[in-house]
């Protein structure tokens, strides 16, 4: 599945509610979803594999719109928000890791 944008480049209501409704069962396809939708023009996604293979990836929206409604979309997501999120700051930066096998 790929993210889809409207004529302004912000992701669709489509692509919102994927993020939302994703399953609790796969975090790391969340996660490459939600940086897939994400607008890099503005904001930036530092992404890192942590060893054993686990994701380190830092969202930052750069205060942009489209960046901030995939933000709000992963919030409510409670299952993969909860099990992912690690911090948020300041600023525009949500800091998320897949969660341990």
């Amino acid at each position: 599945m790929e993210p889809t944008y409207d004529k302004d480049g912000c992701p669709t209501d489509e692509t919102l509610k994927s993020i939302t409704e994703w399953p609790a069962d796969d975090p790391a396809g969340w996660l490459t979803f939600c940086r897939d939708s994400w607008d890099e023009f503005y904001g930036k996604v530092r992404w890192d594999l942590l060893p054993g293979c686990l994701i380190h990836a830092e969202f930052i929206t750069g205060g942009w719109s489209s960046n901030e409604v995939v933000v709000s979309a992963m919030r409510k997501n409670f299952m993969l928000w909860s099990r992912c999120w690690v911090s948020s700051h300041r600023g525009g930066l949500d800091i998320f890791e897949e969660p341990g096998k």
